[in-house]
């Protein structure tokens, strides 16, 4: 299978069980190839690791989550998949720049992620429609 091909089956796949997290092991077997070659083939793909890359789509549905609900900060991490909330409130701060109730405030929000978010073909939107959320 080439890798574009076999890489967007996959992320499709995860997609749906997003925000389950899977390892790139799991991820492997689901693909039929070597953890060596999806993790090769995926930051040539993608532009980035495999587990940042997923990161980075849980923050960008919190962040999105954190501006457009008044759920509790809790809740969004169990929501995107963190069960310790100081874990998840590390991994926000570390994406996105500042602390997920800062980023409710708005303040520190980082402008380049918001266009960035607008601009791309990204999966919160699709979660957050899902859930009856926007």
């Amino acid at each position: 299978m080439k890798r574009k091909t076999y890489l967007s089956e996959l992320h499709a796949m995860l997609m749906e069980r997003f925000p389950e997290r899977v390892t790139i092991e799991q991820a492997a077997a689901m693909a039929g190839v070597s953890k060596t070659k999806l993790k090769a083939d995926f930051q040539r793909e993608y532009g980035k690791p495999f587990y940042s890359y997923f990161r980075e789509e849980r923050m960008k549905l919190a962040a999105k989550m954190l501006t457009e609900t008044d759920h509790r900060i809790i809740d969004i991490a169990s929501d995107v998949g963190y069960e310790n909330c100081s874990k998840f409130a590390k991994a926000f701060r570390n994406v996105m720049g500042c602390s997920p109730s800062a980023y409710r405030q708005g303040r520190n929000k980082p402008v380049l992620f918001t266009e960035r978010l607008a601009a791309t073909n990204s999966v919160s939107g699709t979660i957050l429609k899902n859930r009856g959320i926007v």
